[in-house]
């Protein structure tokens, strides 16, 4: 349940010798030690704020008690007693381990509340309150008023049990047989507790439609009803103006009492209402009213170990939560700050590359198109040499997800050169298939043929040799690489959540993400969460065209397309888009929504996902590669400097490659290509041309023994032609990753 800290400490790194190269004036080449050999960080960022983030996450998590845990002061623990209650500890000293909680000078007893040791839930032990909840029986240490009997046992011992309050005077009591005298003479009204010292017993006050006043010496006293005097006046024999007053009225009168032994005579009735209009509203004495139902609050602290338990997994949860939010940050900014993003990607390929052989590592798992019926094998089962882990099968497509917990190589030998799709034979083989030579699409032709085959109507992979099918059932390819004369030189992209085989790209099921969706009324982003529920695949028509695009995927609710780059458009509002323009789809910044101009130029709003860059060659039909890998949106903090600037740096991880003069490399991510080794005679070099920025990084060296190092910078994706005019002092030969990349 706890979160258990890691220790951060800064690791001190060697960083190379690099140099500066001066032309003399006779031709001749000086190599300046540009700064030596020095140790610096190492680490992308430094143990004091890893540590603190550390701290953090560590602070919001409660650990459970143990004599081999150790704890640091004011840390608190959870610990479940002999009764199977829950009770919290605090640690009141660092290094705490090995210690009882019996002993008081390493361990306190923790209790919820502000500081007053009085204090439950919010309220002291005693106070009378009033809630709207009907739950049966106590609620979180508090009592129903209604004389509900109670003894010194029912609760926890110590300065706070209402008992001990009770006895120490610090709440307003009387003896039983004054408590049931109050009752009888306050019509079942008693405002103080009962207490009985003999056995340990007291009783709650019993308030029963009763109000309550604010006192100040008088605590617990009842008081009786009161009304307003009624007042009023009548005359007892008639004259000029003897109407009745007040609370009196006239009923009738007789008589004129002017001539004769005839009076006049008036009948007077009495209304308290006349007087006071509060009078005659109700049956007995009532203030303007709302009923709610009266409780004491008599624990002190939450000793009800469903209710700690309860705090105690909500608090787990938020820090499951937190830690989530570190790790993506995802959850925290979706509504409101960004959008049209990936949010996961599932990932099912490992694969790594060294001394020229590829290997698929344990635990890896390929997608195997298993035909257009619905499924008849299940998870558990048996397929390709691996087992079936997962199953897609939208009723129109199915795919199993096979997995391989035995690693598989593949080495190359051979002559051909070029990219090289990857894939796992119906035999359980890794079988490989250039690029140039793969076809996809609804029976498609295969007379021929010397490659990997998708056909999309019955989809099925298979692989033929000169038209011959060799096997069939096969993998989609999970990866990229780039075959040189009896070597695999390189990883060019690994397809984990996308992926392409002929004119057929693809995206695996378990993708989510962000679609825009408007704006909220303050203005923030609105969207809506989309999951991809089953592997989607699309293959690209060639409509006519020739040229050689770069496209990005489109994600949207019929599963996955393209939009070539040169047709999308990120434009302010949507006056902006180019309305002429068929066949395009643009991003309208203050709608926070996409629209496609159609064939016949009429605009629709689309709910899309627009991600990652690939390279398709409509002459061929034919795509080519991953540029930009679609990744998982991430925040950054851009006040941590320190952090930007390591991103760009060298990492520890390097791929060795083997060297081969005048032979072009692709860079599998950002970093840096390298060439390293003794060359053994002046002026000999290696060189990097990098051929989108026509940079040349050439290397020299000034002396035969000199160990010549040469550090050439690229975005991924970018290729390089690397030279030198002696091979075999080239020693190290491959690629380094920058800090910040996959």
């Amino acid at each position: 349940m706890a979160y258990n800290p890691n220790e951060w400490k800064d690791q001190i790194v060697q960083r190379p010798k690099t140099y500066q190269m001066t032309t003399n004036d006779d031709g001749s080449v000086t190599l300046v030690d540009s700064f030596g050999l020095v140790t610096e960080l190492g680490t992308p960022v430094n143990a004091d704020y890893m540590n603190h983030i550390e701290k953090g996450i560590t602070g919001c998590a409660i650990r459970y008690y143990s004599t081999t845990e150790t704890f640091k002061d004011k840390e608190i623990a959870l610990n479940i007693n002999e009764e199977g209650n829950i009770e919290l500890w605090q640690s009141l000293s660092d290094d705490n381990k090995n210690n009882p909680l019996t002993d008081d000078t390493k361990w306190k007893k923790a209790e919820l509340g502000t500081g007053d040791k009085n204090l439950g839930y919010g309220r002291n032990v005693g106070d009378i309150f009033y809630t709207s909840r009907k739950d049966p029986g106590s609620i979180n240490g508090a009592y129903d008023c209604k004389g509900i009997e109670l003894s010194e046992a029912d609760f926890e011992a110590g300065e706070t049990n209402p008992y001990t309050l009770l006895v120490n005077n610090k709440i307003e009591w009387v003896t039983y047989e004054a408590y049931a005298s109050e009752i009888e003479t306050n019509d079942g009204v008693c405002a103080k507790f009962a207490l009985d010292t003999v056995n340990k017993k007291f009783k709650t006050p019993t308030l029963k439609d009763v109000y309550i006043a604010a006192a100040s010496d008088n605590t617990g006293e009842c008081i009786s009803a009161g009304l307003p005097n009624i007042t009023g006046s009548i005359k007892l024999s008639e004259e000029e103006n003897g109407n009745p007053q007040g609370c009196f009225y006239t009923i009738s009168t007789n008589g004129d009492g002017v001539s004769g032994n005839s009076g006049r005579f008036r009948q007077t009735g009495f209304d308290a209402s006349l007087s006071n209009p509060i009078y005659g509203s109700s049956t007995t004495v009532r203030p303007k009213t709302v009923c709610y139902r009266p409780m004491v609050q008599l624990a002190n602290v939450v000793d009800d170990a469903i209710a700690i338990e309860t705090y105690t997994n909500r608090l787990q949860e938020k820090t499951d939560e937190g830690i989530a939010q570190l790790a993506n940050a995802s959850n925290a900014l979706r509504t409101t700050q960004i959008t049209n993003c990936l949010l996961e990607i599932p990932q099912r390929v490992n694969v790594e590359l060294n001394n020229g052989t590829l290997t698929l590592k344990a635990g890896s798992v390929v997608i195997v198109p298993y035909g257009v019926e619905a499924p008849t094998m299940s998870v558990g089962d048996s397929l390709n040499g691996g087992e079936i882990v997962d199953i897609s099968w939208d009723e129109q497509k199915l795919f199993y997800y096979v997995k391989y917990d035995i690693e598989k190589q593949y080495s190359y030998q051979g002559t051909e050169t070029g990219d090289t799709l990857i894939s796992v034979a119906s035999t359980g083989t890794i079988t490989p298939s250039f690029v140039n030579k793969a076809i996809s699409g609804d029976n498609p032709p295969t007379s021929g043929v010397n490659g990997t085959v998708y056909d999309t109507a019955a989809n099925i992979v298979s692989q033929y040799t000169s038209g011959v099918q060799n096997s069939t059932y096969n993998s989609l390819p999970f990866c990229v690489v780039d075959r040189q004369a009896n070597l695999i030189s390189n990883i060019n992209n690994i397809f984990n959540g996308f992926g392409f085989i002929g004119s057929t790209i693809w995206c695996d099921k378990g993708v989510k993400g962000l679609v825009p969706n408007g704006r909220n009324t303050d203005g923030s982003l609105k969207n809506i969460g989309y999951t991809l529920e089953h592997l989607s695949t699309y293959t690209i028509q060639k409509s006519g065209r020739n040229d050689y695009a770069y496209c990005k995927f489109l994600l949207h609710p019929a599963g996955i397309s393209f939009t070539d780059v040169q047709s999308y458009f990120v434009v302010e509002r949507y006056g902006e888009i180019p309305f002429t323009r068929a066949y395009t789809t643009a991003y309208v910044k203050d709608e926070n929504c996409f629209y496609n101009v159609g064939p016949d130029l009429k605009v629709i709003k689309a709910e899309l996902i627009v991600t990652g860059n690939f390279e398709y060659d409509f002459s061929t039909e034919k795509a080519q590669k991953i540029i930009i890998q679609p990744k998982i949106f991430r925040a950054l903090d851009y006040n941590d400097t320190s952090f930007i600037a390591a991103q760009g740096v060298p990492s520890g991880r390097f791929i060795a490659m083997t060297p081969v003069s005048d032979s072009t490399y692709t860079a599998p991510g950002t970093g840096y290509f390298v060439a390293e080794g003794v060359l053994g005679q002046a002026g000999r070099f290696t060189s990097f041309y990098n051929i989108l920025t026509t940079v040349n990084n050439c290397a020299f060296a000034g002396r035969a023994d000199n160990y010549v190092t040469n550090y050439a910078p690229c975005v991924k994706g970018q290729q390089v032609r690397f030279n030198t005019d002696n091979l075999a002092g080239v020693t190290r030969f491959g690629f380094l990753y920058a800090e910040g990349e996959d």
